[in-house]
């Protein structure tokens, strides 16, 4: 690197990298700065990118951070072309440094045998309010603490966003959109424990909106909802273990979720599966799934059992208008009589309002699923 190169970035509004770059002194990049062959940053270099710096990767441009926190906020980051065999953007720092992106956009980051747009190794990750269009994977590995939140990921190549090996991560109020290559709109496997996927959004995903596999533990997925996916909430893993699935709303699913293996004290609570082909399809033979407080309404079946899968521990919910409440393999009469089979009578379901009538809000009856769920005095639904 010459020297002249981090007074040419600081200085002007413009700048072209055209050669491999190794950057290790503080360099700052604003305004347009186009790149076309890799910028490698190793300590203690860093790069500064000032509010509204529009970031052009051509040709094999891209970032190789392998320093100290990296920031960016009100940047834009695009692609003219897909990349072969590298992400645009790679970080890997400490365990105790942080990467921060907040209200950036992302267009056209398609890199593909990686296959991602952006990945990170070790750091903790504050990613939000950002805008992914048409991008490869979002991949963060070994993170802890991290919080992503308020994102759009839309008509992404691959997963939407990949979470390996996460610990204490807080995933929360984003919107996933399928495109015609998306697979699966948010992968969390590889030891993912402690985590919390909260008030999401996913739509259309042609495989799997939330996939969940491998050595993972304790994860709270509640509040989110899935529209028109193949699977909504895909469980798999030999280690797949206090699970808690709670308040979701899935409709219009070929299957809501999907159980295929897993370990002990896993639970679903307080979901409403509406109009999917399959509500829950339990495939594990071995492990404990258990299921309450939760409506299946509409669907073609409710509960299937394949084979000699284990059956959920049915507690507690609500069977209505579904073309076939229990696959085969379950024993209808062991099904315990606290569950219902009555109307559930949710304000209006067909514009996603599943809250309950009750009286004390003018409607003539009451729900007879208020205050009959698990433990006494808890509502089976949405809203408990």
């Amino acid at each position: 690197m010459t020297g002249i190169f981090p007074v040419l970035i600081l200085l002007m509004l413009t700048a072209v990298l055209s050669a491999s770059q190794v950057v290790t002194t503080k360099i700052v990049w604003k305004g347009k700065v186009t790149v076309n062959e890799p910028v490698t940053v190793k300590p203690p270099g860093s790069i500064e990118i000032h509010p509204g710096t529009e970031v052009n990767f051509t040709g094999n441009g891209r970032i190789y951070y392998i320093s100290y926190g990296f920031k960016a906020g009100n940047a834009i980051f695009r692609a003219d072309k897909p990349l072969e065999k590298y992400p645009r953007i790679f970080i890997r720092s400490g365990l105790n440094d942080s990467v921060s992106f907040k209200n950036c956009r992302f267009i056209n980051l398609i890199c593909r045998k990686t296959p991602a747009a952006v990945r990170t190794i070790f750091p903790k990750i504050e990613m939000l309010n950002c805008r992914f269009e048409n991008c490869s994977t979002v991949n963060f590995n070994h993170d802890m603490h991290s919080d992503i939140g308020k994102n759009v990921f839309i008509n992404s190549e691959g997963s939407g966003l990949m979470m390996a090996g996460s610990k204490y991560s807080r995933i929360h109020d984003n919107n996933f959109i399928a495109g015609k290559k998306s697979l699966v709109l948010l992968n969390m496997r590889s030891s993912s424990e402690f985590c919390e996927i909260i008030g999401n959004r996913f739509s259309d995903a042609p495989r799997m909106a939330l996939f969940i596999h491998g050595k993972v533990n304790g994860n709270r997925i509640k509040d989110n909802s899935f529209f028109s996916c193949a699977i909504g909430i895909y469980l798999g893993g030999q280690d797949l273990r206090n699970i808690s699935i709670h308040g979701n709303m899935i409709s219009n699913n070929k299957t809501g979720i999907y159980f295929l293996n897993g370990g002990n004290n896993n639970q679903i609570s307080n979901c409403v599966i509406w109009k999917c082909t399959t509500g829950l399809y339990a495939a594990a033979k071995k492990g404990t799934l258990n299921v309450q407080n939760s409506v299946f309404d509409k669907c073609g079946a409710a509960v299937s059992v394949r084979g000699k899968a284990i059956i959920p521990k049915l507690q507690h919910n609500c069977f209505w208008q579904n073309k076939k409440n229990f696959s085969e393999t379950i024993d209808a009469a062991k099904i315990p009589q606290n569950n219902l089979f009555t109307d559930p009578l949710f304000v209006n379901p067909d514009q996603d309002n599943f809250r309950l009538k009750e009286k004390s809000f003018g409607y003539l009856v009451d729900s007879p699923l208020l205050k009959s769920g698990t433990p006494k005095g808890i509502n089976i639904g949405l809203f408990p």
